[in-house]
């Protein structure tokens, strides 16, 4: 694992723009693909993050993981992914009505859309959502 010291010196050395990368990885003894990584910004500091994760505090769940009875997912109640849908589905009941077919990024063919735009129809004036 490479130290939080060696990425810091490696991002030091970027900045610089002094060496190639060929150049840093051999004078800190890591690979060429590592230090690309960090130059393109897709190797983070792990462990700047382990340390932060730490520092949070984040509290250990009470207990083993149990079914949710909603959609019988394996979580720590209460379990996040229903009251995430419940306030989706909540946000689409009101959201719905303004939609046009545009809006809803669907790429269909001339006789799909047509189909979609009066099941779409229907199915708007059945619900009619109350939002305030």
């Amino acid at each position: 694992m490479l130290s939080s010291a060696t990425f810091q010196h490696i991002q030091e050395l970027l900045d610089r723009g002094e060496l190639s990368r060929r150049a840093i990885a051999r004078r800190l003894g890591v690979s060429r693909n590592t230090v690309g990584a960090i130059a393109r910004g897709e190797r983070p500091d792990y462990d700047a993050l382990r340390r932060m994760r730490e520092r949070r505090e984040v509290p250990a769940p009470a207990g083993p993981p149990r079914r949710c009875p909603t959609c019988g997912a394996m979580v720590y109640p209460p379990c996040v992914a229903c009251r995430v849908r419940a306030e989706l589905r909540m946000v689409a009941r009101c959201v719905r009505p303004g939609l046009s077919a545009d809006d809803t990024a669907l790429a269909l063919r001339p006789h799909h859309r047509a189909r979609y735009e009066q099941v779409r129809e229907r199915r708007l004036a059945a619900e009619a959502p109350k939002c305030a």
